[in-house]
Formats: C-alpha cells, structure tokens, sequence
C-alpha cells in the first residue's frame, strides 16, 4: 500500500517504504488510491476524519504502480521481495495488503508470493471489479493465487457487489461501495449533496463546474426533452439515468431550461464503478456546463419520496471522500487481520 506519509491520520505509523519504480525510499502517492487504502486499514482514532479497521498497526508502504495505475510483474515481485527482506531483518508479523490485479498469470509472481507465505506472511488481495449483474468475471490475480486471501466486494445489502470478482478462488468479502477514507491532502476534490444537515458523498461528472448550489430539486424524468418544466428555472434538476438519454443531453436541457444544477441518480442499486463524462464529443469539452454530480440509486428514489425540499450541491476540496470497489473492500480483511493478530501474536499466518 502505497500513502502520503505527511497525511496526519498516518503519519504516526508510518515506518518506512520503497519505491521500486525509482529506486528510493520514497514512496509517496502521486495517485490518491493507496492513501485511501491505507486510511481504511490505519487510520487514526483522533476524532478527525474517519478511524481504521486498526489504527496502531505499523504501517509501511511500496510503490509498484505508477500515476496511472500501471505496473509490472517485475516491479510487484520486487516489491514482495523488499518485504520479505524487512521481515527477515526486523521479524513481526506482516499482512500484505494488495488492492491491485491484472487478469494474466504469471510464474514470477506466484513463486514471489509462495516465497512470502514460507515465511509466514500473509497477503491479501483485491478480488477485480470486471463482473457485470448478467456476467460474472473470475477473481484476478493475484488474489487468484493460491498462496493469495481473494477479497471481494459486498454491497449495501451485504450481498456480494455485482462488479466483484467471484468464482472458487475467492475466499472473504467485505464492504466496497462507497467507502469514506483519506485522499492525499488538498490534492482531490469532493462532491456531496446536503439533505436535512446529512451531507452524501457523491460523484462528479467529468466536465462539470466547480462551486456549491443549494435550492429545491425537481423532479426532471430521465431528461427527455419535454421533461423539464418551467418550474426546475432556478432550482435543481433530478434525472434519472437511462433511457438511452446521454449524460450530456440530460444535462444540457436542464441548463437550458434555467436549472442551476443537475444530479443525475442510478438506474441500478449496485452499479459498476465507473467515471461518468459530460464529454460526448469534442464541442462538449467546450460546453459551459453546470455542476452537475451523480447519486446512488437510493438517494435519488429518497429524496423523491420525500417530495421537493431544499438541498445543496457542493463540488469543493476535501481531505476524505468516499469510493468503491474491491479495491476498497480489501484494507478492510488486511485491518482485521492485523487486529486478530495482535490479540493472538503468536498465531501463524494459516491459522
């Protein structure tokens, strides 16, 4: 797990690390996930923010992809090494937490990670996130390793999510939509709607303008055209997704309809994850659009069974925000295992 050691509910912890893609003992994230990560395994409990699932392990971090969120066989198996080496050198017990994976194997690898469980190391692994509600997609690697914890992604209703890796290989499953936790200071945005003083994390969409609105929401249908009334002028616009109705078209009609913000809710209870744009075609990037965010299914049927009320939109920066994914759901398996392991120290990696 990759983190922005300076981060204060971290940097207490924070032992040390490795970048293999340098070569330094500088891993900072110039990404935003592993910090994310690390926050939902370590997070203090300092009554800022939010609080890990153990929040006095000692926590190291290695860097093996890059901005992007590319990496190699050969930067991952480094890494695993560099690991090993420091348990070798200081002893302790060690969990491995890697939310990353590919869908390729590889023999490099998986003699890396029979090295580490030799040696009592536990490693834990995202389960992938390429399964679809008709279509379900197999546990990538590593978690698909047989030395490798396969952790998959539970929804809202504790079922497992329909984006998640499945299939014999995975072995737990934990929460993985919508999971608060830390981003690099300053560096990411948030965006949360505002109810009755309950604020909702939510999702921007790509190309949507920075600020905070508040008024009363109007229900728009799907943001078909003839679905925006004279009303939605000056308040905000709720539309629903579907329909074969762009994001863009949604949100162009009620922009011209004299709405001064849009949320656009799910169509689906437990979707995959995935960045919605308002970017179509090239003309759009030009397009002056409002601020415009994406809600859960659920929060868009609540608020219409509520009826019209005030809310507030806001685009700002945050230090927290939430996110989704396997990915997510892993540190959650990582922190308990440390947990466990620290009431039972003598305990072996299997057990």
């Amino acid at each position: 797990t990759v983190v922005v050691y300076s981060h204060p509910e971290l940097s207490d912890i924070w032992a040390g690390g490795r970048n293999v893609l340098t070569d330094t003992d500088d891993p900072l994230d110039d990404d935003g996930h592993g910090t994310h990560v690390a926050g939902t395994i370590a997070a203090a409990d300092n009554n800022i923010g939010v609080v890990g699932v153990a929040p006095k392990v000692r926590l190291w971090s290695v860097k093996v992809l890059d901005s992007q969120g590319n990496g190699t066989t050969e930067s991952l198996a480094k890494a695993l090494d560099w690991v090993l080496a420091k348990k070798e050198v200081l002893g302790g017990n060690w969990v491995i937490n890697l939310s990353l994976g590919g869908s390729l194997e590889s023999e490099i690898e998986q003699e890396a990670f029979q090295r580490l469980q030799d040696k009592g190391v536990l490693v834990i692994a995202a389960a992938g996130y390429f399964s679809t509600p008709t279509k379900p997609a197999p546990v990538s690697f590593p978690g698909a390793y047989p030395s490798v914890v396969a952790v998959g992604a539970t929804s809202f209703t504790g079922e497992l999510a329909t984006f998640s890796g499945q299939g014999p290989e995975l072995d737990l499953a934990a929460p993985g939509l919508n999971i608060l936790s830390l981003v690099p200071l300053g560096k990411n945005d948030v965006w949360y709607v505002v109810d009755n003083n309950t604020a909702t994390f939510v999702q921007e969409l790509l190309g949507s303008k920075r600020g905070v609105i508040s008024g009363e929401f109007v229900d728009c249908g799907a943001g078909k055209a003839g679905q925006f009334p004279a009303s939605v002028a000056g308040k905000i616009a709720l539309v629903r997704r579907g329909e074969e109705v762009p994001f863009a078209d949604k949100a162009r009609r009620a922009k011209e309809a004299g709405a001064i913000g849009v949320a656009i809710y799910d169509n689906v209870p437990d979707p995959t994850p995935a960045q919605w744009t308002l970017f179509r075609t090239e003309e759009d990037r030009f397009y002056d659009w409002p601020i415009v965010v994406r809600l859960t299914m659920q929060t868009g049927e609540a608020l219409l069974a509520a009826g019209p009320h005030h809310i507030s939109v806001n685009y700002t920066n945050e230090d927290y925000v939430e996110k989704s994914g396997t990915s997510m759901a892993c540190p959650h398996v990582v922190g308990a295992a440390a947990l466990l392991w620290s009431l039972a120290p003598n305990a072996t990696a299997q057990q």
